[in-house]
């Protein structure tokens, strides 16, 4: 008759932990912890872009004269800041404004800083609460220089005519009507007036005393 070997019970409970200790470290080995392996995993969020702020330009005259003014028109938002640069090859204009409540501004430049035919690079930066615009245009004196003809001196107006609405007012020195960028006269500053086309304008000091749309 075959006799069953004895197992000590010592011998088991000795042996029934290493057991349960290496069935633990071969699981995990075979597969990492579920948090850990979603970290390393989901990637990291990606940074939010602002959208850039409105910036269109354009100028009073492509093609100014000489010894004349041109007017660079920028449109962004109400009262964003305006850096403005202007490139007369042998130097560079640098302007700072800060648009209307409309969004709108007109900078003037002089002509006579300009090298006849050079195209004059004209290079336009908007800014407001973090978000940056960025727009440009340009203008060209002619090469030939425009020699303006003087005209003959107009009659003095006479004393007391009865004005219309559409009468421009008030006259230059030369008797002709205002229009918007003419330089004002010192006894103009800060009045209002109506230009040849009725529009009403204001002399306001806008790199120098002119006349604007009021």
């Amino acid at each position: 008759m075959r006799t069953r070997p004895r197992v000590s019970l010592f011998t088991l409970f000795t042996a029934l932990p290493a057991a349960v200790a290496a069935m633990m470290v071969a699981g995990c080995a075979s597969s990492g912890s579920p948090a850990a392996t979603a970290r390393a995993g989901s990637p990291s969020p990606s940074v939010v872009a602002k959208a850039p702020l409105r910036c269109n330009a354009s100028v009073t005259s492509r093609h100014p004269a000489d010894y004349t003014t041109v007017g660079i028109r920028v449109r962004t938002a109400p009262h964003a800041r305006i850096s403005i640069t202007a490139d007369f090859r042998h130097s560079t204009v640098t302007h700072g404004h800060r648009a209307s409540r409309t969004g709108r501004q007109t900078i003037w430049y002089q002509i006579g800083a300009a090298r006849l035919g050079h195209q004059v690079a004209v290079n336009i930066t908007t800014s407001r609460h973090g978000r940056k615009g960025y727009c440009g245009t340009w203008f060209t004196p002619p090469r030939p220089p425009h020699v303006a003809v003087p005209s003959p001196p107009a009659p003095a107006p006479s004393p007391a005519p009865a004005t219309s609405a559409a009468s421009c007012y008030p006259i230059s020195d030369e008797g002709t009507c205002y229009e918007p960028g003419e330089y004002c006269r010192e006894d103009d500053y800060g009045t209002s007036g109506v230009a040849g086309d009725g529009e009403k304008i204001t002399c306001e000091d806008n790199d120098g005393w002119r006349w604007e749309p009021a």
